[in-house]
């Protein structure tokens, strides 16, 4: 470059490439400000051409990350979802977590009717798996339950487990109801979605003969507001369908109240109706 400049220097007047500039004129390129502005773009060009050999890492690497995150966000959000009022949920909580569920209620039949407290604890022991203790009631359901449950599959905030139930004779006998220790297993699954969260139970007794099906939905209708759909059944000789709809408040992070009302949607059942209302509180991960 320097071979094709020349530069004399005549009375503070500049000569390059057969141009005149006056030593005061801003528009003058010196030769040595050609040179470094030369050297800069040439490291600029070499610097972008090294990094062009990270962008198919990059490429593969920005869609994990996106998808990391939203698995986080959504695992956060279901985190942020009450229980169901009677239903265990359908995937063994975290270790570290706790669910404690206190509900008094008042049950009728033939216009006969008796307040009951049933309740519902869970804690999650272990990454594969937990326990539950379940009671429907204190003096109107025959049995207490504890409940086993261990994780077959999971992914994120979703997945499917293993569930054994022994049931204790801690009620009254009832026709066609436990008098004695029961034993039920069955799988779970849990699947939630974007302000929603829904459960699927699905046991056999071996007691009774008896598949016993149980669903839940939960649907988030403001920040502290959440709608609770459940139902469940009793497939034997007489079967058994009942539904409960209600509604769920958050107090804080940790503490809810609800209230549920249920009824039976068959002829053959155990009761006419019960009226729910449930305190839960609990640490989720």
């Amino acid at each position: 470059m320097r071979s094709r400049l020349q530069v004399r220097r005549r009375s503070n007047v500049y000569m390059l490439d057969g141009r005149l500039f006056g030593a005061d004129d801003k528009r003058r390129p010196m030769p040595e400000m050609r040179h470094d502005a030369s050297e800069k773009m040439n490291h600029r060009l070499r610097s972008r051409w090294k990094g062009c050999k990270y962008l198919p890492a990059i490429a593969i690497a920005i869609p994990l990350m996106v998808n990391l995150d939203s698995a986080q966000a959504q695992e956060a959000e279901h985190a942020a979802l009450p229980h169901a009022f009677l239903l265990p949920r359908g995937l063994a909580p975290r270790p570290g977590s706790y669910n404690i569920q206190l509900t008094p209620f008042l049950q009728g039949k033939r216009g006969v009717y008796e307040l009951d407290t049933g309740g519902h604890a869970s804690i999650g022991m272990f990454d594969w798996g937990g326990l539950h203790l379940r009671s429907l009631g204190a003096r109107t359901a025959p049995t207490t339950e504890l409940i086993g449950i261990a994780t077959l599959a999971r992914d994120g905030p979703r997945g499917l487990s293993l569930l054994a139930i022994a049931g204790a004779p801690t009620g009254p006998s009832r026709d066609g109801h436990h008098s004695s220790w029961s034993f039920l297993a069955g799988l779970a699954g849990h699947w939630p979605g974007h302000g929603w969260g829904a459960d699927a139970l699905l046991h056999y007794d071996f007691s009774l003969g008896h598949f016993i099906p149980e669903v839940s939905l939960i649907r988030k209708l403001t920040k502290r507001c959440f709608a609770v759909l459940e139902g469940s059944a009793t497939i034997g000789n007489r079967p058994e369908i009942y539904t409960l709809p209600g509604i769920k408040f958050a107090l804080n992070r940790s503490s809810l109240i609800g209230l549920g009302y249920r009824f039976p949607l068959t002829n053959s059942r155990t009761f006419d109706r019960q009226i729910y209302a449930q305190l839960e509180w609990g640490r989720r991960h």
